[in-house]
């Protein structure tokens, strides 16, 4: 079996933090702003964490995603592509993407409890199939 990357480990490890908090944070029946707002940032934080794993996944797989301003979407579907996506996920990591350029180029006091509780369901269950998947692929290609 190979070993898999101390980065991936690593990363994967990382965003277990944030994907707690969020399972945590939707238990409470509601959020005062500041909790808002680090909901937002934690939503973002594992989606870039994923983004981490599948450009270091591309660059061993020779692929380079140049810099545009679609690049976050040509990294997604060439990870597609390679199958480093599970099944059935894309939608939400799709979500998610969308989120982060919206996280990133706003405000965090502007955001939607609502619209984050929707977009954040299912980051636990997503979070949980694409970890098994990086995991199995390492474990296949020995």
């Amino acid at each position: 079996m190979k070993e898999l990357p101390d980065f991936i480990a690593s990363e994967l490890n990382l965003i277990k933090i944030p994907v707690s908090r969020i399972a945590r944070l939707l238990l409470a029946p509601s959020w005062d702003e500041d909790q808002t707002t680090a909901f937002g940032t934690y939503v973002q934080n594992v989606y870039t964490g994923i983004e981490r794993i599948l450009q270091y996944l591309l660059r061993e797989k020779g692929e380079n995603i140049p810099k545009s301003p679609m690049w976050h979407y040509d990294l997604l579907k060439t990870s597609y592509a390679y199958g480093l996506v599970p099944q059935g996920t894309q939608p939400a990591i799709e979500n998610l993407m969308k989120y982060r350029h919206r996280h990133v180029h706003g405000y965090g006091h502007m955001l939607d409890e609502l619209k984050l509780r929707e977009l954040a369901a299912p980051i636990s269950d997503v979070f949980e199939l694409f970890d098994k998947h990086i995991t199995n692929l390492y474990k296949i290609s020995s």
